[in-house]
């Protein structure tokens, strides 16, 4: 394996000797060493991007079905719960026909039942909270198809000659730097997780309302499974060497270090005012 590494990579072998003065020119060898280890990169890039797309739009879909099968049972109680209002109607008439039966009881004195209903609090956060993480989940699915077609025309056919091709893959490469997208698509996931926690309030909230003793339970693994992201994602800012780093450690590791940076300069800055100070003459000199 590792000879036949070694003959691949032997581009002296593989392609022909430039002619003199042509060391640049549109087939020099030059141009094809760099489309052959680019091709290889852009490879690499682009089969672990679409990979994590793929198990990012898998776990999507099913969470989606998921969230939504909670709708499907809790958004009916936003609309008029035409049950408890006819019980209410039959109460008041219930109530009426006893007042008119018997003497000396005041009509008046029956409270009117409400012809309308409005859901309660509890159910009004419930329903927001899991509609905006089947939200959430649609728009990271969304994302990572978007996603999985700009690496599609990353890696689409480059015609021309050698060195057309290699401008073209540079100026692409350039592009997908300078837009962020490798950044993009490592942050898609962290919008998952925000859906997954938006989720798990929801059912805390929910099960308080329903049952009480469950909303314990599923309140303390919920907010385990918090504790644990959230030590994932601090420890490498603490240990370099950490492999629990995402994209979104790198993000908070570049805005801690921005904010040590500018803490350290205005230090320094202070540190020289202070400087000039003793260096200035006092009133009696």
């Amino acid at each position: 394996m590792l000879k036949n590494e070694s003959s691949e990579r032997n581009y002296e072998r593989k392609y022909e000797p430039d002619e003199r003065y042509q060391e640049l020119g549109t087939s020099a060898r030059v141009w094809h060493v760099y489309n052959d280890e680019a091709d290889k990169y852009d490879t690499d890039l682009v089969e672990g991007m679409s990979g994590s797309l793929d198990v990012l739009l898998i776990f999507a879909a099913l969470f989606a079905g998921i969230i939504t099968a909670f709708l499907s049972q809790t958004a009916q109680k936003l609309d008029v719960d035409t049950g408890g209002v006819t019980i209410a109607l039959l109460n008041e008439i219930i109530a009426l026909q006893r007042a008119t039966t018997q003497n000396g009881v005041d009509v008046s004195s029956i409270p009117r039942a409400s012809s309308t209903s409005t859901p309660s609090t509890l159910i009004l956060w419930v329903n927001g909270l899991w509609f905006t993480s089947l939200n959430l989940s649609i728009a990271s699915a969304l994302l990572s198809v978007l996603a999985k077609q700009w690496f599609h025309q990353y890696s689409a056919f480059k015609p021309g000659s050698a060195r057309e091709r290699a401008f073209t893959r540079q100026f692409r490469f350039d592009g997908l730097e300078k837009w962020h997208v490798p950044l993009i698509v490592g942050l898609l996931p962290s919008i998952l997780h925000a859906s997954l926690g938006l989720f798990l309030l929801g059912l805390f909230i929910y099960l308080v309302d329903l049952r009480p003793s469950m909303a314990i339970s599923v309140g303390i693994l919920s907010i385990s499974l918090g504790i644990v992201y959230l030590i994932t994602i601090l420890i490498p800012l603490v240990d370099v060497q950490c492999a629990y780093r995402t994209p979104l450690t790198d993000i908070l590791s570049n805005i801690l270090r921005y904010y040590c940076n500018q803490s350290v300069r205005v230090r320094h800055i202070y540190r020289l005012f202070e400087q000039l100070q003793d260096s200035l003459p006092g009133p009696s000199e």
